[in-house]
């Protein structure tokens, strides 16, 4: 995936501790300091309205963390890939999609 390649993932909705199963996580929002988050209201909105859609993911340009950023602060930005370009692509096609919404 470092050489460029995307693939293409569909957006769920599912529960945390059923997508975690047996592992631990935690909910992390260590850029709350960085980046003010947006109203709890919106970014379940945002969320609920890309459920279905097949959008590129790949490790280190457009992945999770990218995603998740983007319906929470509205950039996207990755911690685990901070050394690659985000891919414009994927950040253009998720902001026409949430234009669709009234927030």
């Amino acid at each position: 995936m470092l050489n460029g390649e995307f693939f293409k993932a569909k957006v769920q909705k599912e529960r945390l501790r059923n997508v975690a199963r047996v592992s631990s996580y935690a909910v992390n929002n260590q850029l709350d300091k960085k980046h003010p988050p947006l109203p709890l209201s919106h970014v379940v909105k945002r969320a609920e309205h890309l459920v279905g859609k097949n959008i590129d993911y790949n490790l280190v340009m457009s992945n999770c963390e990218h995603f998740a950023t983007l319906i929470r602060y509205g950039i996207a930005e990755s911690q685990q890939a901070i050394y690659f370009e985000v891919d414009e692509g994927f950040v253009k096609q998720i902001k026409k999609w949430l234009a669709e919404i009234n927030e």
